[in-house]
């Protein structure tokens, strides 16, 4: 097959990379094995026009003058590029931000990549909310073809689209050396990801640790991430008071990512919106719980009350109180940690490849 897969996102794209970017790395280098593989993304100040990384081939729209411009390219020659019907299928990420419009420019077989629910983000922009929205219900009615991450995305998705749609639920795997990790217990609570207050609930952990430090002065919090609400979340946590006990660890990958994964007591994940979120399946897999919300896609992820502990979305007293139980309660964190990782066996990079490359084959067939 020639696989054509667009993307915004990028894992070096200080922008935005994070799970959506690895997600689809993860899977073509593995793929790119067997097909020809082109995954156009977004630019970013310092990309080239594009790298071959693990097998997998990158092409950067840009130029990349600044954020704007950058997702403006991006939609631009990504429609082109799909106009040109080089490709026996087109994969489009869909983005409520950055529209390709995949499936009504081209001839091939296209399917719809959704990672998280696209209508709840785009309520994220209230000026030009009606105006996204609208854009993105004419996009989606243009695809027949969608692979989300979980159940519950499925079923929002699902209200959304054509009733004759056909929808794959493909959850992402995790990377089987963190099964060999050791886990150990140092006192502080982690949050791994993106910068991003809104998206992540960051301005609720923020409030919900400032509560527990008080009963509980002796825990700290880790930050590990970077993004565009980084200098904001540094305002709000001096506002709190909280600013010492705080350590912001930067962007982390490999060795310094697993070792924060396996110190941690718990992965703190507010986040108010996701589709399966990958440091869910990193943080079971090294034993570790994860306190957040119950919101769609961290529903499906964490097994609530056996993997975790979820909470009403947006209440931080719940929140605080749920992290002060995986504090105070050594057999609960034990038992929460040592169910996560037989859960996190169930999924593999491995698996979520060879799925995606049968739906594709299933859908080349059926349009052949």
């Amino acid at each position: 097959m020639r696989i054509l897969h667009l993307i915004y996102d990028h894992i070096n794209n200080p922008w935005l990379g994070g799970g959506g970017a690895m997600y689809v790395h993860e899977i073509y280098k593995r793929l790119s094995q067997r097909h020809t593989v082109t995954v156009m993304t977004g630019s970013w100040p310092g990309a080239s026009a594009g790298a071959v990384i693990e097998g997998v081939r990158y092409v950067h729209a840009g130029p990349p003058l600044n954020r704007i411009a950058s997702r403006l390219c991006y939609s631009f020659r990504a429609a082109l590029v799909t106009m040109s019907n080089r490709y026996d299928l087109v994969v489009d990420s869909i983005s409520p931000f950055c529209p390709t419009f995949a499936g009504a420019l081209t001839r091939r077989p296209c399917i719809a990549d959704i990672g998280l629910d696209p209508f709840d983000a785009a309520r994220k922009y209230r000026a030009i909310q009606s105006l996204i929205l609208k854009c993105l219900s004419q996009n989606l009615r243009r695809h027949h073809n969608f692979i989300v991450l979980s159940p519950s995305l499925g079923t929002s998705i699902r209200k959304k689209v054509s009733e004759d749609a056909l929808i794959r639920i493909i959850p992402p795997g995790v990377d089987t050396h963190l099964f060999e990790v050791k886990p150990c217990e140092h006192p502080f609570l982690l949050f791994l990801g993106r910068l991003d207050i809104n998206h992540k609930g960051l301005d609720c952990l923020v409030k919900a640790y400032s509560l527990l430090r008080k009963e509980r002065p002796g825990i700290r919090l880790v930050v590990a991430g970077t993004g565009p609400d980084e200098a904001k979340l540094r305002r709000m946590i001096a506002d709190e008071n909280i600013g010492d006990f705080v350590y912001f660890a930067g962007w982390v990958t490999g060795g310094r990512k697993t070792d924060l994964l396996r110190k941690c007591l718990a992965v703190c994940m507010p986040s108010r919106r996701e589709g399966w979120p990958l440091v869910a399946s990193e943080a079971a897999a090294c034993s570790k719980p994860v306190v957040g919300f119950d919101v769609t896609g961290l529903r499906d992820a964490v097994r609530n009350g056996e993997t975790g502990l979820l909470v009403r979305q947006e209440d931080i007293q719940a929140l605080s109180q749920a992290m002060r139980r995986i504090v105070d309660d050594d057999s609960l964190r034990f038992t929460l940690g040592h169910k996560a990782r037989k859960w996190a066996l169930n999924f593999t990079w491995e698996k979520t490849a060879q799925a995606y490359e049968t739906f594709y084959k299933e859908v080349l067939a059926s349009e052949s």
